[in-house]
């Protein structure tokens, strides 16, 4: 299968026009939004498509709240009705709503949801994804060891727009939630003033790897681009070379076959069928037996003229009786009326269920003050100091403990419970790692892990520990938490992209945190940033926009660059406004800070100093 992500209606046409077996397409309410279809355009790319057998799927790349939720059920529902194919989605909210409303739909998880591993493709599935699409940012090898370990279909993206994060990771400018406003594409500059667009997004094609792909067994493509102005002509021209590459029609076609069968004092009778078992009649004039006989060869000839349609005669079969006369006209007459009613009969949206989306029950909210849990970057910041105070929850970075865990200790020997994070975007091949550093977690004594996403629950189940959902998996409604739930989570971060009120609107079904302080992280690059001739990740690592704000650059697990937000996220002066919101805990996520520090913000959030950092943002709350 090719498909193609549009932007726009004349980008499906284009999309068609090259070759693509399935479209992809976002719907907004109006008024329409760039990058999206507006609701009539949708329904007519959906009609447009059904009886040319093109699939077409409906984009939800954000992660909704439970209000956009519910307006989303209501949107595929109709949609459903009409005839679309499936839905393409990044969030388990939104797969657990698809099943409620059509379980007959297929879902595919897209290039956005950051699938990585073997594991995480294989995650989706067990929630009934019919197709995992796989991320550009993968390397050729770990390409291959997924395509070739995965008992399900994946699809490649091969073309389109790649971003300088990983999926799953980007939160500049509200693209974690999915609203992308292409913020990267501002000027930024590496430790100077800016020069340039270095986040911004770079077109990419990979024709280069058609062998590889053919190698690894590849049979899925996908030609996308996130980017609302991305060009539609230059869609078309990438779904056009792929096309060429995977082999067949463009535009694509429906196989058909004809038959026609003229009797002595009989109406001239024409049957044509297509390749999925739809099988059309059509009757005309008796035949005469004045003038020259026709033949077979020159009916069956009509049958094959199909210029300016979507279809394509495969075979024409004809049985006539000897001295019998037709006129061509009639048959060509025929022909276009058993095309025209076989057509009606493609259009008629397939027959399915269609039922209800149903949030379920609300749980009640929690009456309780929420709790203070700590996470650190690193062993550094710990201290006796801290250990005195006493957190809920100690976060400490688990590929570090066979170096820090000392610092560790005396944590766990008062009592306090310690879970142990997971570095974002770790691919197959850095899973030995992973699990030797899961040994060592155990054999201290830490029965808590945090994953950045869900692909790593049944490692953390078989280890024999309890998972908590971290940055990478941040929940934005209840059904996300109610699917956590199911699958032995303890506690989940919510997005710290949600206010107030969508927080509060949330059924607290597990233990959910929220950050109230520290820098808020804004993305991943799998490669390094940072990197001039020597290297330079300890030092001080800035990137800076046109109104000089720094926003930090920090080496990640093997020397990955995480991008965090210039200013700190500061609530610690109106705290009394989080502890009605029916929350777990209020996260203190400490990135550049010192241990010092580290301890001193503590104390102020559990209302035993008068720590205030300079700038501070209220983030997004």
């Amino acid at each position: 299968m090719l498909l193609s992500l549009t932007q726009s209606f004349g980008g499906i046409a284009s999309a068609l026009q090259s070759g693509a077996d399935a479209v992809c397409f976002s719907v907004s309410a109006a008024p329409p939004q760039t990058g999206f279809l507006s609701a009539q355009e949708a329904r007519a790319a959906v009609s447009h498509c059904l009886p040319r057998g093109i699939k077409t799927f409906l984009y939800i790349n954000r992660r909704p709240t439970d209000r956009e939720l519910a307006e989303l059920a209501v949107c595929a529902g109709e949609f459903a009705a009409l005839g679309l194919s499936g839905v393409m989605l990044r969030d388990i909210g939104v797969l657990r709503m698809v099943k409620q409303v059509c379980p007959e739909m297929e879902t595919h998880i897209a290039p956005t949801a950051g699938v990585l591993t073997v594991k995480t493709a294989k995650f989706w599935h067990s929630l009934g994804a019919s197709m995992v699409w796989l991320p550009p940012h993968l390397s050729r090898e770990r390409f291959a060891y997924i395509l070739k370990n995965s008992p399900f279909p994946c699809g490649v993206t091969v073309a389109g727009s790649l971003c300088c994060v990983l999926p799953e990771t980007c939160s500049i400018a509200a693209g974690g939630r999915g609203a992308c406003a292409a913020e990267c594409r501002r000027p930024y500059g590496v430790n100077d003033r800016p020069a340039g667009s270095p986040l911004e997004p770079r077109v990419f094609l990979l024709s280069g790897m058609k062998e590889d792909f053919r190698l690894m067994g590849a049979e899925n493509f996908c030609v996308f681009s996130q980017a609302p102005d991305y060009p539609p002509e230059l869609t078309a021209e990438q779904t056009l070379e792929w096309r060429g590459i995977i082999g067949g029609d463009a535009p694509k076609t429906v196989d058909v076959k004809f038959s026609c069968l003229i009797q002595t004092g009989q109406t001239i009778k024409a049957a044509v069928r297509d390749g999925d078992g739809r099988l059309i009649h059509v009757s005309g004039p008796k035949p005469s037996r004045s003038g020259a006989g026709v033949i077979e060869a020159a009916v069956n000839t009509q049958f094959y003229k199909l210029a300016g349609t979507f279809y394509r005669c495969v075979q024409a079969k004809s049985r006539i009786d000897g001295g019998l006369t037709v006129p061509l006209g009639v048959i060509a007459d025929l022909r276009r009326s058993a095309l025209d009613k076989l057509t009606r009969e493609r259009s008629k949206p397939p027959k399915r269920a269609i039922g209800a989306f149903h949030a379920g029950v609300r749980y009640l909210t929690r009456p309780e003050r929420p709790r203070i849990t700590v996470w650190t970057r690193s062993m550094r910041q710990l201290s006796a100091r801290l250990a005195g105070l006493e957190p809920a929850l100690l976060y400490v970075p688990l590929m570090e403990l066979s170096e820090g865990g000392g610092r560790v200790l005396s944590f766990l020997e008062r009592g306090i419970p310690v879970c142990a994070w997971i570095p974002r975007g770790l691919g197959d091949d850095e899973q030995s790692g992973l699990h030797s550093a899961l040994g060592q977690a155990r054999s201290m004594g830490i029965k808590e892990i945090s994953a950045p996403c869900p692909g790593y629950l049944d490692i953390l189940r078989k280890g024999g520990f309890e998972a908590r959902m971290d940055v990478g998996a941040a929940a934005c409604n209840t059904q996300t938490l109610k699917e956590f739930k199911r699958l032995g989570v303890k506690s989940a971060l919510l997005s710290h992209e949600l206010s107030m009120a969508a927080v509060r609107e949330l059924s607290h079904v597990i233990d959910t945190e929220l950050q109230a302080y520290g820098r808020l992280p804004l993305g991943l690059s799998e490669n390094c940033m940072m990197k001039s001739h020597i290297c330079g990740c300890d030092n001080k690592n800035e990137l800076i926009d046109a109104s000089g704000a720094p926003a930090p650059l920090l080496r990640e697990y093997k020397c990955r660059t995480g991008i965090y937000s210039p200013g700190k996220m500061f609530w610690g002066d109106r705290i009394e406004e989080l502890s009605n919101l029916g929350l777990w805990a209020l996260r203190l996520s400490f990135l550049t800070e010192n241990a010092i520090d580290c301890a001193a913000v503590t104390e102020r959030y559990m209302g035993q100093g008068k720590y205030e950092p300079g700038e501070y943002t209220r983030g997004m709350l």
